[in-house]
């Protein structure tokens, strides 16, 4: 009697338990417990009930991992919580889209420029006109030396009808152009660039303040303060990425889009030759046997790499692993052969761990 008792219970309450709408609900899965006869629970209990609870603790610590942004503050600071607004409508060329923020990867706000230095900038233009030489050579090198906040202005000044004005813009615009920086520049004042799970995008955030939900309270963060939001901060990345032998450093590195923490875990792995045939050269990510005059310590040929586009170039090769001092994307690149243009591409598998 006792064991057609135990029977119905059991069975009764494993039906329960792998019903769809409840075979995850852990609160479920411990009533239906309590409601087995001790003695079925100290014998032996069919295996499949114990797989679904197991099965149910994995889906709910998975489910508990949500990422938490972190705001790089234009001050230095970094904050971290959690952003409290479920789309951030995006301004571009083309209309506004509206993106949810679990699609988000990172932004990377473009610099707000003091609105008093842009008053002075607007003053500084009628005075490119001025009948006084010195006061036109005065608001030249002020235009100049607010570069990047001033490009917008100087542009519009470009099409003046003044000869005056129209002809020192022409020629700031074209000294703004010989800067090293000036096509970011440019691009930098006017839009915010957005990193999705499958999109780069570029245009502006349509909101002036960002509210954001601390251990310690809410805060809202002016958009002008923030350098870049990192929504995925505590999470591991990985990815895999070409450099092909074009790309060579110390100028010319690839972004690999993985954003590093101090103390982050980085493990890469990679594979491919390059080859210099006039040479007889035909080598991996470790390099040739010539030592490099360019990046002296490298071999020439050696993956490289380096965090931040002013980090410190470092020897990545087929197998490199670290913890991270410094904070910045990862950027990778090829030790150049001096000799003659090398021909190949290395494919590098990414791992970070936080």
């Amino acid at each position: 009697m006792k064991r057609i008792i135990f029977f119905l219970s059991f069975s009764i309450g494993l039906s329960q338990l792998t019903q769809p709408a409840l075979a995850f609900d852990l609160k479920k899965v411990r009533s239906i417990l309590q409601s087995i006869p001790e003695s079925a629970r100290k014998g032996n209990v069919e295996p499949r009930l114990f797989e679904e609870i197991k099965t149910a603790k994995k889906e709910e610590k998975a489910n508990a991992i949500v990422p938490i942004p972190r705001l790089e503050l234009r001050s230095g600071d970094l904050l971290k919580g959690q952003i409290l607004v479920e789309t951030l409508d995006i301004q571009t060329p083309f209309g506004v889209l509206q993106i949810p923020q679990k699609e988000y990867q990172v932004i990377e706000f473009y610099p707000e420029a003091d609105p008093a230095i842009l008053k002075d900038i607007v003053a500084a233009i009628k005075e490119l006109g001025h009948s006084d030489f010195k006061k036109r050579d005065q608001a030249t090198k002020y235009l100049e030396k607010t570069y990047p906040d001033s490009i917008k202005a100087v542009t519009q000044a470009s099409k003046s009808d003044d000869f005056e004005v129209r002809h020192r813009a022409l020629k700031l615009l074209d000294e703004f152009s010989n800067n090293d920086d000036s096509l970011t520049g440019l691009d930098r004042r006017e839009i915010d660039t957005i990193k999705t799970k499958g999109l780069k995008l570029e245009g502006k955030i349509l909101l002036d303040v960002i509210p954001l939900k601390t251990d310690y309270g809410t805060l809202n963060i002016p958009k002008r303060d923030i350098l870049k939001i990192v929504f995925n901060a505590n999470q591991n990345q990985e990815t895999q990425v070409e450099i092909p032998s074009s790309k060579l450093a110390p100028s010319n590195w690839v972004p690999t889009q993985v954003e590093i923490s101090a103390g982050d875990k980085i493990e890469i792995s990679a594979k491919g030759t390059m080859n210099v045939s006039n040479y007889g050269v035909n080598c991996g990510p470790d390099g040739s046997t010539r030592t490099s005059r360019v990046m002296r310590g490298f071999r020439m040929l050696t993956l490289v790499g380096k965090i931040g586009k002013s980090g410190t170039p470092f020897k990545v090769g087929s197998n490199y692993k670290a913890n991270s001092k410094q904070k910045g994307q990862l950027f990778l690149s090829i030790v150049p052969f001096r000799y003659a243009s090398a021909v190949g591409t290395y494919v590098a598998n990414i791992k970070v761990k936080k």
